[in-house]
């Protein structure tokens, strides 16, 4: 009788059965956790992605991931915007209170950073 031939084959099918979920749970996990990183890369909670513009976003961004204060115009140039413009624009960010701004004589431009508190602000 083939009987034990039989079980041998469905026994070794469920065996690439497992293995393929196998592979595609763990290709699903590392999916996941590089979207996880890819988002958390920012920097920034999940409330101030939701209330800050774009901009404001970008630059608080770009703030954390340096780590320090960025020079003024070392963060205008990265942004790739009218200078006049982004420089309004970090003002009114400083009056909002999610930007620090200090004056640094001897290189002629701010330092940009966030304010002791954080950086969201109202």
């Amino acid at each position: 009788m083939n009987h034990g031939h039989h079980a041998a084959v469905l026994h070794g099918s469920w065996d690439a059965a497992l293995v393929i979920a196998a592979l595609v749970l763990v290709a699903a996990g590392v999916a996941w956790l590089l979207y996880r990183r890819a988002v958390a890369c920012d920097c920034l909670t999940p409330e101030e992605q939701e209330k800050l513009t774009d901009l404001e976003r970008e630059i608080l961004s770009m703030l954390r991931q340096h780590g320090g204060p960025i020079r003024q115009d070392r963060l205008i140039a990265a942004l790739h915007g009218d200078n006049e413009g982004l420089a309004v624009f970090l003002l009114e960010m400083e009056k909002k209170g999610r930007i620090r701004r200090e004056w640094e004589a001897d290189t002629g431009t701010y330092l940009v950073s966030e304010p002791p508190s954080g950086g969201a602000g109202a």
